[in-house]
Formats: C-alpha cells, structure tokens, sequence
C-alpha cells in the first residue's frame, strides 16, 4: 500500500484539528470543574484556590535558529499544571500561540490571506509569557481556579500576569510566587 502523500495528510489534519482541540477544552473544563468539586467536599473554604505551575515552551530548540533564523520563533505554548501530589500532575490550561504560515503579512493587523494555523500576526512576539500567561490564568478563573501559589521558571513573568489579574480585582486570590528550582 503506498503511503499517503504529504497534502492528502495535512488535508486531513487540517480536518480534525478543530475538533481536537475542541475535545482537549472540553476534557480541561471537566477537569477543573471535578476540581472544586473535590476541594468542595475536602471542606476547603476557597475551592477554586490552587497550587499551580507554569512553563512556556517552543517547539523547537534556541540554537536551532543558528541555521534557520527565527525557526524558534514561529511556535510556543504556555501550561499551567495542577499539582495534585508530588509525583502526579495534571494540566487544566493550555494556550498555544505560532506564526505557522507560508504567506504571512508583514503589517501588524492584516489578516492573512491564506488558510493556515497562524492565531499571531508576524509582529507579535511569540516569546511573550505574561501575555500568554494572563490569558491562561484568565480562562482558570472564569472557571473558577485561581493561582493560589504560582511555581514558575526565575526568568518567567507568568507570576507578574497572576499578580497583576488580583491587583485589577479580575481574581480574589493573591497570588504567591514560587520558583521552580529544576531552572536554576
């Protein structure tokens, strides 16, 4: 049988795609909501209040961009993790950002002309963690989770977007910055 060709499958791909990740939101709001249920029935008197962690991350090394300038810069994802015990986690945010097209336009606010996966526009920085961050955090509270104790990277500015979210009011829990030690 001869493999299929590389435009058949991303055809498909491009097919199932959305409903991937529609699958993937909905499993991480069902997770965040047996979450507080949990917490609820533990007697917690904040529910939503959690011990998270955050990581950004590209799809591909920084010295790769040493043979193909701005490789590294095309795709990145920020996750935030729910520490459940030491060695068990569990993921209830994701959001992923990249620049993944052939034809993009170089004007900041021109859309692009092409179908691609592209969700920035090529003057956007895709190495902007309190930008992707907020936007995690802020998609956690509207299902009620807050970044009660936030374990980043030393360089990470995910637990200023936290910081900042319960300083304009937009979450009620203060956030508390830990750092992960593994990056030291």
């Amino acid at each position: 049988m001869p493999a299929p060709s590389s435009q058949g499958l991303q055809k498909r791909a491009n097919k199932v795609l959305p409903e991937i990740v529609n699958i993937n939101k909905k499993d991480m709001k069902a997770r965040r909501k047996q979450l507080i249920a949990i917490n609820t029935l533990r007697g917690r008197k904040n529910p939503g209040s959690e011990r998270l962690q955050a990581d950004g991350a590209y799809n591909n090394a920084i010295y790769s961009a040493l043979e193909k300038p701005h490789s590294s810069l095309l795709h990145k994802w920020c996750t935030l993790l729910q520490k459940l015990k030491q060695k068990i986690k569990s993921i209830i945010g994701v959001v992923c950002k990249n620049k993944l097209c052939s034809v993009h336009p170089i004007k900041s606010g021109e859309k692009c002309t092409s179908a691609c996966s592209s969700n920035l526009t090529f003057m956007k920085s895709i190495g902007d963690e309190y930008t992707w961050a907020k936007e995690a955090l802020q998609d956690l509270a509207s299902d009620g989770i807050e970044a009660k104790h936030l374990t980043t990277d030393p360089d990470s500015s995910a637990y200023r977007a936290a910081d900042d979210l319960y300083l304009e009011n937009t979450t009620s829990t203060e956030p508390e910055h830990f750092l992960d030690t593994r990056h030291f």
